[in-house]
């Protein structure tokens, strides 16, 4: 068990971001001038973290059965964050110390040997971890932040979004409903309803590795899963519709709407279009459940006999690969799912698959 408050400098606090600057090149009615360029902040100061931490290990069938499970509660005040200002004042928003929150959840791990005998073995490790975010204190209650809705009670990652209700069959145009009951929708995107629509943040994710000894070969594989969350791409709104015509599209613009009575989620292509179906709703939100089979490897070492021989003292031989599978359970997901804590692709490189072998050699 352990229990202390630190203080942390997260990276919402840019370097000198509490300072009022002024800058120069703000040029009006054809004569140099100046503005504030930064609105600053002297009373900033470091988050503070209160963590607690209470454990329990069990060990059992002389320890060919380990299992660990870990609580954990972490509550955060002085929340840096970006509060939303009125536009008189020349800024969006302003970054001050003003919220809290609370992270708790709990992690659990088995890890044990099913079978072991002289020349083959078998161990199995599987961790689970489950973590509950949510804001405890903001001003005024709640705002909207982007594509994010900060509320007392919501996680932070909250998404914030307008209601996707697909496809006009007799025209082609977008709807979005109007309303939380889902029963009227509208072409307007200006009118239509914008509201909590899920979390960036995965309900549960963990792993599941395994390892093969038969002699001198060995087998070891890693599974690793993540399910709960919502994921978001950037840069959808280029690969549809008809927004941005020179851009590369997605493939399933091939099922767009072309003729009335066909029943699609994808709006008619317009050239240039003005109708907003590709800005951002609940349409470019995807499940990012997965299951990633991150990383295999298949080795042989020489036995003893033959390294004595040879006068090493280990020679083995291997090949590995990473992120060779990835079975996720949205088929209109056109990003990878895992994208970090954030959970948004902006042109995000996939994570590649790579394969590598190669020879140790210990003399």
């Amino acid at each position: 068990r352990s229990i202390w408050v630190t203080g942390v400098q997260t990276c919402a606090l840019p370097i000198y971001g509490w300072r009022p600057l002024f800058g120069y090149g703000a040029n009006y009615n054809g004569l140099p001038g100046g503005t504030f360029n930064n609105i600053g902040n002297v009373d900033l100061t470091w988050e503070l973290n209160k963590p607690f931490n209470v454990g329990l290990e069990l060990g059992f069938f002389q320890n060919r059965l380990n299992i660990a499970v870990d609580y954990y509660k972490r509550t955060t005040s002085e929340l840096l964050l970006n509060r939303p200002l009125s536009r008189v004042v020349g800024f969006a928003s302003i970054l001050q110390n003003v919220g809290a929150m609370q992270n708790a959840g709990v992690e659990i791990t088995i890890d044990g040997t099913p079978v072991a005998t002289r020349d083959f073995s078998w161990n199995v490790n599987f961790n689970f971890a489950r973590n509950k975010n949510k804001i405890t204190q903001l001003p005024g209650g709640e705002f909207a932040d982007g594509a994010n809705y900060r509320k007392e009670g919501l996680d932070y990652q909250s998404w914030y979004a307008r209601l996707w209700a697909g496809v006009d069959p007799t025209n082609g145009a977008p709807l979005w409903y109007t309303d939380e009951t889902k029963t009227a929708t509208t072409s307007n995107y200006g009118t239509a309803l914008r509201a909590v629509f899920g979390s960036a943040s995965p309900k549960f994710f963990g792993q599941l590795n395994n390892t093969f000894t038969y002699k001198g070969f060995a087998v070891d594989f890693q599974l690793y899963y993540n399910f709960g969350n919502l994921v978001r791409d950037g840069w959808s709104q280029y690969a549809y519709d008809g927004v941005s015509v020179t851009a590369n599209k997605f493939q399933r613009n091939m099922e767009r709407w072309q003729k009335p009575g066909d029943i699609t989620d994808v709006p008619a292509y317009v050239y240039n279009l003005q109708n907003n179906s590709s800005s951002f709703s609940s349409r470019f939100l995807y499940k990012g459940d997965f299951i990633r089979l991150r990383n295999v490897t298949v080795s042989y070492n020489l036995p003893r006999t033959v390294l004595a021989k040879l006068g090493m003292h280990v020679v083995t031989f291997y090949v590995r690969g990473f992120n060779l599978f990835t079975k996720t359970f949205d088929d209109k997901l056109t990003i990878d799912p895992e994208n970090g804590i954030t959970s948004v692709s902006n042109l995000t490189i996939p994570i590649s698959k790579t394969v590598t072998a190669g020879l140790t050699l210990e003399f």
